[in-house]
């Protein structure tokens, strides 16, 4: 069996990627008051993939698997009631990219406040971008 050459393509995508069904005993789960606007700003601004989304019987999205690369999944659920507060604190999403820069410039575009960076970590670039919700 072949290993294939991650270190040439990060995140590791090799072919069928953004397909492939297999265990998840860890992943994280972020409730979103609109999750097909949250969805498209994932995959459109970030550059997840969409590995499924489940819709009700009158069409509406109530959870949609996205994926960063092999392993680096989210799923985004609708959220049951509104949320009082401020949303998201105390939480960061991490997923390893060569080029944190783009990605930053890709969510100021489509209008992300940036909380912070990209700046020099001690190994890496980061950056923390804010999603619509």
């Amino acid at each position: 069996m072949t290993t294939p050459d991650f270190a040439s393509q990060h995140p590791p995508r090799p072919e069928g990627w953004e397909r492939e069904i297999y265990p998840m005993p860890s992943f994280p789960m972020l409730r979103v008051s609109d999750l097909e606007r949250s969805s498209r700003w994932y995959q459109d601004v970030l550059g997840f993939a969409d590995v499924f989304t489940m819709r009700g019987h009158d069409g509406t999205p109530f959870l949609a698997h996205l994926r960063w690369a092999l392993h680096a999944d989210l799923l985004l659920a609708a959220m049951r009631e509104p949320i009082a507060g401020p949303r998201g604190v105390g939480i960061t999403l991490n997923y390893g990219t060569l080029d944190a820069d783009a990605i930053a410039e890709r969510a100021r575009e489509a209008g992300a406040a940036i909380a912070s960076g990209p700046v020099a970590g001690e190994r890496l670039r980061e950056g923390e971008p804010r999603s619509p919700e």
